[in-house]
């Protein structure tokens, strides 16, 4: 909570070099929420220096912990060459790892991969939309387009404008919500 207070001084003068002190004593103790506020912090830079190998260490702390968010987000690193050099394959197998846990994010990146053509076949339309629709299914919007856009265009599948108004409106819906 201290370090939340000096992040966003609440009732303090902002002080990013007691947040970070606060969220270190807890992340110490292996606290989820203090890592997060450490790769925030250091992931955006501003008032704290940019260190994407911090990030990148906290990471896979969190990665060993089995945190879904934590791979996925690895996962995001290597596609876009972030502290890391980019490694598709590597960034397809974290994306793939919490895809199958069931992380809606992890889902919806997957599907996007295979579109982008970055898995071992290239453009796979079936197997986005397997994991779009997974992502759709648990209130995604940004998957509930894609699906119906793939749906509407007859991307992989036989055009369906229906079926692809039907997922526009439930994303509508979702963001509506």
């Amino acid at each position: 909570a201290l370090a939340i207070i000096y992040k966003n001084g609440l009732g303090t003068p902002i002080s990013s070099a007691r947040a970070i002190e606060w969220f270190e004593r807890a992340a110490k103790q292996n606290h989820k929420p203090a890592m997060w506020g450490l790769i925030q912090l250091y992931e955006q830079g501003g008032t704290v220096k940019k260190d994407l190998a911090r990030v990148l260490r906290i990471l896979r702390q969190l990665v060993d912990q089995g945190d879904l968010k934590a791979i996925d987000q690895l996962g995001i690193c290597y596609v876009n060459a972030l502290g890391v050099e980019q490694n598709l394959v590597k960034a397809g197998d974290f994306f793939l790892q919490a895809a199958r846990r069931g992380y809606p994010a992890a889902q919806v990146h997957l599907g996007y991969y295979h579109l982008q053509g970055h898995g071992k076949n290239g453009v796979d339309y079936p197997e986005a939309l397997k994991w779009l629709t997974l992502a759709a299914r648990q209130g995604e919007m940004s998957a509930q387009i894609a699906v119906g856009m793939m749906h509407h265009d007859g991307n992989g599948l036989p055009r369906d404008s229906v079926k692809g108004y039907e997922w526009i409106l439930i994303a509508e819906k979702t963001f509506a919500f």
